[in-house]
């Protein structure tokens, strides 16, 4: 099919130009829709959609490459917007796989790191952390598995599970529980 393509200007002496896609504001009902779809197809693959951060090639201490930015939309009044990732379904067969993973380091670094966590509450209770595999009717149920990594001149990776503390009552706990 056909194509559609935008670029902005280059430059070699300040920042390149910006693109800029924003949907309409509604003062009486819901804002509007950005919708990004990749092509569907009935002969191989659907296509992507990919989203990336700009690349560097500057050796300038401290550059680093183009950040990815996805945020749910703030609210002042009430809950703020959430945000859904979800693989596709297999109508037939497996769903989608779903990978988070930082890039391997190069030669002088270390690799990236991975931060999980819940927003801080200043009256309530914190947002929760929940990981849990699905059910299964015809098979085996869905494994989690925690590995550090190994090291060959160091020691190895240290897994630490520790419950809250509090100051006004018990403090957390920890349950482990066989099937």
């Amino acid at each position: 099919g056909g194509s559609i393509q935008v670029t902005v200007g280059t430059a070699d002496t300040a920042a390149g130009g910006i693109v800029t896609v924003t949907a309409g504001v509604s003062s009486a009902d819901q804002g509007g829709y950005i919708y990004a779809t990749g092509g569907s197809s009935s002969a191989s693959h659907g296509g992507q959609v990919l989203v990336t951060g700009g690349a560097v090639t500057s050796t300038v201490v401290g550059s680093f490459g183009g950040h990815v930015s996805v945020s749910g939309g703030a609210n002042s009044a009430h809950t703020g917007g959430f945000m859904s990732l979800v693989t596709g379904a297999g109508t037939a067969k497996s769903s989608g796989s779903f990978v988070i993973k930082t890039a391997d380091s190069g030669a002088n670094g270390v690799s990236g790191a991975l931060t999980f966590s819940s927003g801080v509450a200043s009256a309530k209770s914190s947002g929760e952390i929940l990981m849990g595999t699905g059910t299964s009717t015809g098979g085996k149920g869905g494994s989690i598995q925690v590995t550090v990594g190994t090291a060959d001149t160091a020691a190895g990776g240290i897994v630490t599970v520790t419950a809250g503390v509090s100051s006004a009552d018990q403090g957390g706990y920890i349950y482990a529980t066989g099937g």
